[in-house]
């Protein structure tokens, strides 16, 4: 987590994604972009931000003579800025994943290699590269949006005399208005009270100190905007322009938003004449290590044990715990240990009686808290353990991909049949998996191909162990597009519940396969009637994927039964629905 302590970010992570060909020029060029990052960041703030120390993470794939240092908690999943290839809607253009409303941190900035590495092409295209990533920081850190127009209707306004303005901020940032679609310049009059055909557009001309969420390009622009009466006039909010920081912040200034944050909330005030120079290290990504802890002792006795006299740092343990703490050493005893050692500890809470400090012992470790229902229908145990490992060891197209995971009850002599979609992106070491219950019998199962072709025991694909509980069916080569049924036979005389899981990998290792991804708003709900927003990409490497029908299952406690909760595109979701 990025901190800002004494008018300085600490901790920031910028990380390489492992199919970005070895390259040292950019481990120079990042240092240089974010060092005049820094200082630019500094004068925009008022003197009260720059960065302290940045983290560069280049893959486990490049040279090891590169650094001899070795990664602790730094991982390409959860970096603030990532290097990867370009994303196909926005090209070499810098831009920051903001999925989250006004105010909220936004998930990381997205770096090319090329924007970063030739600088001609960047300067001449985006301006000076400091002031870029002052203007993505902007939406990372504080939840400013963009101040410039979008849509064709935003790009001019009648303002409350009626005359029309430009859509900018500030208003002092002077230019021309020139008709795209004709070749000539617009004929307006701003006292006319009627606005632009639908090709004018304003181009500034370089006057004008605000803002860097309008033009971070023009070389006098050196601030954010802000509504202070007697601040500098020349930076001044315009409220009424139609740009997305009026639309999703309710016409806040973006230094008014900034002001409401944890940064500059009665903190920070400005240092004059700080070193705004930033330390850089550079890192290697280090070989995944988990240790799973079942603490049946319901303390935190085993966690410390677990956490390696040695080099535990970067290291998980993945807990699970049915209840609350009952003798020492408790949670609140060991944390600063766990974090001083970088030890991230993701947890899984049984039923409702699980202790709620496990949460806050995730968060404070940089881990994942999950929360089992014990619900024949739950399959948190399984995708909990599941998202601890694959969500870590691969940022590139050979991560593992989980296309079901399912839980069904089958009546005694039962059979269920199902259907798994097998869809073109993926297909390589598709694996199909089985389990059932303690003490019932083997239920057998078969699977049918999109061809027709059936694979069951007989097959040399097909793996049953008796002791493990659990049916294996390995699909040999590329799994076949389409969609593939199985059956499954309950050949004990009572129900049980047989837990389903299917996953794959890319079809080709040089594609993005289609993922979907989800978070909550919050780690743990308080409020009564409960109050959270859930949030879910579906993308193919870093396109979305549109027109998806996408059903969320949520698991409530006791009394409550699970739920299923369709989600939208606007982002309204249930809210629109009650409406």
């Amino acid at each position: 987590m990025v901190h800002l302590t004494d008018n300085r970010y600490s901790a920031v992570l910028v990380a390489i994604n492992e199919n970005v060909a070895e390259d040292r020029r950019l481990l120079d060029y990042i240092k240089d972009i974010f060092s005049d990052a820094s200082a630019r960041l500094y004068d925009a703030t008022n003197q009260r931000a720059s960065f302290s120390d940045v983290t560069i993470l280049i893959p486990k794939t490049w040279n090891h003579n590169i650094t001899s240092e070795q990664a602790n908690t730094e991982r390409y999943d959860i970096a603030n800025v990532i290097v990867d290839e370009a994303n196909p809607d926005y090209g070499d253009n810098p831009y920051t994943k903001q999925p989250y409303g006004c105010g909220q941190k936004a998930e990381y900035i997205h770096l090319t290699p090329r924007w970063i590495t030739d600088r001609e092409y960047a300067v001449k295209y985006w301006g000076d590269s400091g002031k870029v990533i002052v203007h993505e920081w902007g939406h990372l850190q504080w939840g400013l949006f963009d101040e410039y127009p979008i849509e064709d209707d935003e790009h001019f306004y009648l303002d409350i005399n009626g005359r029309v303005e430009p859509s900018r901020c500030s208003e002092s940032i002077t230019g021309v208005s020139y008709d795209i679609d004709r070749g000539r310049f617009c004929n307006l009059d701003p006292d006319s009270g009627v606005l632009p055909g639908p090709g004018c557009r304003f181009f500034p001309d370089g006057v004008g100190k605000g803002s860097y969420m309008y033009a971070n390009y023009l070389d006098t622009v050196l601030n954010f905007c802000h509504d202070d009466p007697n601040g500098d006039s020349e930076s001044r909010h315009s409220a009424m322009s139609l740009n997305k920081q009026n639309k999703q912040c309710a016409y806040r200034s973006a230094w008014d938003v900034m002001n409401s944050s944890a940064d500059f909330d009665a903190v920070n005030p400005p240092q004059a004449n700080m070193d705004t120079e930033p330390t850089f290290r550079v890192v290697q990504e280090a070989e995944f290590r988990s240790v799973l802890v079942l603490d049946l002792s319901i303390s935190m006795a085993a966690v410390l044990e677990t956490s390696q006299s040695g080099d535990a740092g970067g290291g998980v343990i993945f807990l699970t715990t049915d209840g609350a703490e009952t003798r020492a050493p408790w949670i609140r005893d060991v944390t600063d240990e766990l974090m001083t050692k970088q030890v991230i500890v993701d947890t899984l809470a049984f039923s409702d009686a699980a202790d709620d400090t496990l949460v806050q012992l995730s968060d404070d470790t940089g881990g994942q808290a999950c929360w089992y229902s014990e619900s024949d229908e739950s399959t948190a145990v399984h995708d909990c353990f599941t998202t601890s490992v694959t969500g870590r060891i691969s940022s590139g197209q050979d991560a593992l991909v989980q296309v079901a995971s399912t839980s069904v009850n089958i009546e005694g002599s039962g059979t269920y049949s199902g259907i798994a979609n097998i869809d073109s992106s993926i297909g390589r070491d598709s694996t199909f998996s089985f389990f059932w219950e303690f003490g019932k019998a083997a239920i057998v199962v078969s699977l049918r191909k999109p061809d027709g072709t059936v694979i069951d025991s007989s097959d040399r694909q097909y793996y049953g162990d008796i002791p493990g509980r659990s049916i294996v069916i390995k699909v040999d080569g590329i799994a076949e597009t389409g969609t593939w049924e199985y059956d499954i036979q309950n050949t004990d005389s009572a129900r049980q519940a047989v837990q389903i899981y299917i996953s794959s990998k890319a079809a080709d290792s040089s594609a993005s396969p289609i993922r979907l991804t989800s978070t909550p708003s919050v780690n743990t709900i308080s409020e009564s009637p409960p109050m959270v927003l859930i949030y879910t990409d579906l993308n193919q490497g870093h396109s979305p994927v549109l027109h998806a029908e996408v059903i969320a299952t949520i698991e409530r406690p006791s009394p409550h039964s699970s739920m299923e909760l369709q989600l939208f595109d606007t982002g309204l979701g249930e809210v629109l629905k009650r409406r």
